[in-house]
């Protein structure tokens, strides 16, 4: 009963056509016809021209921040490379790990948490991939659980607002804070860290 402003109701008409632009989006890169960013692109271009959205809605949707975030993280990522840094670190690691390649997974699995919440999960997974391949040819195994465990790890980013997308995409709107992430996420982490290291042993073993 009482007055809420700026508040417009949901246009749902164009709903099916948005509906049907997205079957064809995922069945076009599902197929594989065309490449992810291509079609979202594409995509994007259909809901404009269709109207189910709006050039002032679609500007207004992109964060520059989000953009800056992800660029940056890239370029670190390249610098490591570039500088010798990721080499040290394998030299490192196996040294706290010694001839145990699951200790050396978990030690690779940690490090991925910690370089994800730093410079974002596709900049961590390029740096730590050459350490994947490093220490399967140091122990003569397989590349798929180290592999698969930076896959897991990159993906795991709960700890910061800056490890993911959605992370920080979400800070401003919540006001959330950066210690809110950690309070949340140091669980969620764990849980899947233990999960990981469990399981990816056993689907994919070393040998």
């Amino acid at each position: 009963l009482s007055r809420i402003d700026d508040v417009t109701i949901p246009d749902v008409s164009k709903a099916p056509i948005t509906l049907g632009l997205l079957g064809l989006f995922l069945m076009t890169v599902v197929s594989g016809l065309m490449p992810l960013v291509s079609a979202s692109m594409l995509l994007v271009f259909a809901l404009g021209i269709s109207g189910c959205i709006s050039l002032d809605f679609a500007q207004k949707s992109v964060d520059t921040r989000v953009l800056l975030a992800i660029g940056a993280s890239l370029s670190l990522g390249l610098a490591l490379q570039k500088t010798g840094l990721a080499d040290a670190a394998v030299e490192g690691l196996m040294l706290i790990g010694g001839d145990s390649p699951y200790l050396n997974l978990i030690l690779l699995y940690i490090a991925t948490i910690v370089a994800t919440e730093l410079i974002t999960n596709t900049a961590a997974a390029v740096l730590m991939f050459p350490l994947a391949q490093v220490m399967s040819n140091q122990f003569d195994a397989s590349i798929l659980p180290f592999a698969l465990v930076i896959m897991f790890a990159a993906s795991a980013s709960f700890l910061s607002p800056v490890g993911y997308q959605t992370n920080l995409m979400v800070q401003g709107p919540g006001g959330y804070k950066f210690t809110d992430y950690f309070k949340v996420g140091v669980g969620l982490s764990a849980l899947v860290g233990v999960t990981v290291v469990t399981l990816v042993p056993m689907v994919w073993p070393f040998y």
